[in-house]
């Protein structure tokens, strides 16, 4: 059973760090091809903006697509954890409380926030145990 679960584990890691390969790969190949289609300007005289601006545009989109990209690598690798940590949680309040603190599954870190957010500004009262 364990190995079962730890090829699942495996299989799971390897098919998001797939998933991010490729993007990754086309947004090169995308912002290759932007580079390849600006044109430099073959005056010699005065510039009206400086020879690096190109390359600091460039080089800006390139770190906003990281970023970009990190923010979908850090929801593939959270999202499993904080599942299971939900499920323990919600699992604890319906012993308690009688109800579930949270709607599983999330579908993605931004769910996650605003069902806190959520909770914070509601009051969990058990519900009336009937007696016999």
């Amino acid at each position: 059973m364990r190995f079962a679960s730890a090829i699942a584990v495996a299989l799971l890691i390897a098919g998001s760090v797939y998933g991010v390969m490729t993007t990754w790969h086309t947004g090169r190949k995308v912002v290759t091809k932007r580079l390849a289609e600006t044109e430099v300007p073959q005056s010699f005289g005065m510039r009206s903006e400086p020879f690096w601006r190109l390359a600091m545009d460039d080089f800006r989109r390139d770190l906003d697509w990281l970023h970009i990209k990190s923010d979908e690598m850090l929801e593939l690798l959270a999202l499993p954890v904080v599942h299971l940590l939900g499920a323990a949680l919600n699992f604890a309040m319906i012993l308690t409380a009688s109800r579930p603190v949270f709607n599983l599954p999330f579908r993605s870190l931004k769910e996650v926030t605003e069902s806190r957010d959520m909770e914070t500004t509601m009051h969990l009262e058990p519900r009336k145990q009937v007696g016999l």
